[in-house]
């Protein structure tokens, strides 16, 4: 019989007669059974490829402090607080054009003061995170007609919001928000005519989202 390998103790090839009443521990976390004892394989800790990160180098255990922050802001109605969860150079994408987005803190400030003072009885009921994306949902009201609303929010490195992204629903809702953050808007970009204008054109929107909503839609309903 071939001698063991170099390195190693000797095993004693009589497990069941040998007095020998020990465990001769060889190398590479592996157990020599002697004396009847069986072969005890001991198992290294699993090891992480890439530890404390998932996909695209995020931490696995984001902590999503900046979410929070903004969550508890958007309930309260703090403007100033929800804007320390953001990054310098965040972007926001408006729920009603793609004709411009909103950029740096003091033109997301300037529109979240004016949401905020229109919207009311914010609750988040729903997030959903992966990784560096999450995703909000909060139930509201605007002038006494319900609205829903969905986030996306994306995390800058250092955990603050980034980019945010809105989907606001039903359409009445939409319209209605528009007829009151469009005036305010308006002015505080120093555009008096145009905030004279937005009330009539969101008006007539309104109006119509208003009428197809309550009369149109219900004979639509599925049966």
């Amino acid at each position: 019989m071939a001698p063991p390998p170099a390195g190693r103790p000797p095993i004693c090839l009589d497990r069941w007669r040998c007095p020998i009443s020990r465990v001769v521990r060889g190398i590479e976390g592996v157990s020599y059974p002697v004396a009847g004892t069986p072969t005890v394989r001991r198992r290294r800790p699993a090891r992480c490829r890439n530890p404390g990160r998932g996909p695209k180098g995020v931490p696995v255990d984001q902590p999503y402090h900046a979410v929070a922050a903004w969550r508890a802001a958007g309930e309260a109605g703090d403007a100033a607080a929800a804007v320390a969860a953001l990054s310098p150079e965040v972007t926001l994408v408006s729920p009603i054009t793609e004709q411009f987005t909103f950029q740096g803190r003091q033109q997301v400030r300037d529109l979240l003061e004016v949401a905020l003072a229109a919207i009311d009885g914010i609750t988040y009921t729903d997030q959903v995170a992966e990784g560096r994306t999450v995703a909000l949902f909060y139930e509201a009201n605007v002038d006494g007609r319900r609205l829903y609303e969905a986030q996306r929010l994306r995390l800058h490195e250092d955990g603050l919001i980034s980019e945010i992204t809105l989907f606001v629903r039903p359409l009445p809702a939409l319209t209605r928000l528009m007829t009151r953050l469009g005036p305010e808007l308006a002015r505080r970009n120093r555009q008096p005519g145009l905030a004279r204008l937005i009330p009539l054109a969101a008006g007539m929107l309104h109006s119509m989202a208003d009428t197809g909503e309550r009369h149109i839609m219900p004979r639509a309903t599925p049966r």
